[in-house]
């Protein structure tokens, strides 16, 4: 009876694609779905033929929202050696399995082109998440991290001083949200320009309630023509109570 039905389905006139073509079918159907959204994964189970395609179409496999950790590492292994987009969102449930499953990214972190992180109301959890960021990232082109309205304390959220090991060459959209730094120092203006001197290719900068607290008497200064050297630079938000 099977034999039957595959016999039957290969007079199909949608099997007559090129597998190519099938593929790229695949890809933009799975790019019309949110990142939680797994409906597309339904084209693995209309035959035979349709799910040799997608499993061996690296490119379908490459967004990753994170569910189980044995689902993070068939999507790491289904999507090969493709460039990766992360979403992790923590304000659901089960952040527990979330971190897991991201630490098996941040191994590959040498792979992700796209990381956004929504944070959620455990900063404990969050801390965890921190702490798996510590691997280089060459190709990382986007960084977002939104951190929730906090209590008038001010942002809980502290980014590590080590994130991506100081290797991002590639990184050019940048989104911080009501998180701040672990200062050893008070923050100088010459610090942050020094720092964005080494990021030409950043187009996106957008700072949000990040800054430490300075006092009001604090005056910065700024080394005689030091100037941060921008060429691609489209767009630069900074919100903060004082800089």
């Amino acid at each position: 009876m099977r034999t039957l039905i595959t016999n039957r389905n290969d007079l199909a006139p949608v099997l007559r694609l090129p597998v190519e073509l099938l593929s790229e079918v695949f890809v933009l159907n799975a790019s019309t779905h949110e990142p939680d959204d797994l409906r597309w994964l339904h084209v693995a189970s209309v035959c035979q033929y349709w799910r040799s395609v997608a499993i061996d179409s690296p490119r379908l496999w490459t967004s990753i929202s994170f569910k189980a950790e044995p689902w993070v590492a068939l999507l790491l292994q289904r999507s090969k050696n493709m460039p990766l987009t992360a979403h992790v969102d923590l304000r659901a449930r089960q952040f527990d399995y979330k971190c897991d499953g991201f630490g098996l990214v941040a191994k590959s972190m040498h792979r992700v082109r796209q990381l956004t992180i929504d944070s959620g109301e455990m900063h404990g959890t969050v801390h965890r998440l921190w702490r798996h960021m510590t691997y280089p990232a060459p190709i990382l082109e986007s960084f977002v991290f939104h951190n929730p309205p906090q209590s008038r304390s001010g942002p809980t959220s502290h980014v590590p001083t080590q994130l991506f090991s100081d290797e991002c060459p590639s990184l050019r959209h940048v989104e911080l949200h009501r998180c701040t730094w672990c200062w050893a120092t008070t923050l100088t203006v010459d610090d942050i320009l020094g720092a964005l001197d080494r990021m030409p290719n950043l187009e996106w900068l957008d700072l949000d309630q990040i800054t430490p607290e300075i006092p009001w008497f604090f005056v910065p200064t700024v080394a005689q023509g030091h100037i941060a050297h921008l060429p691609r630079l489209k767009f630069l938000r900074i919100g903060a109570l004082a800089l």
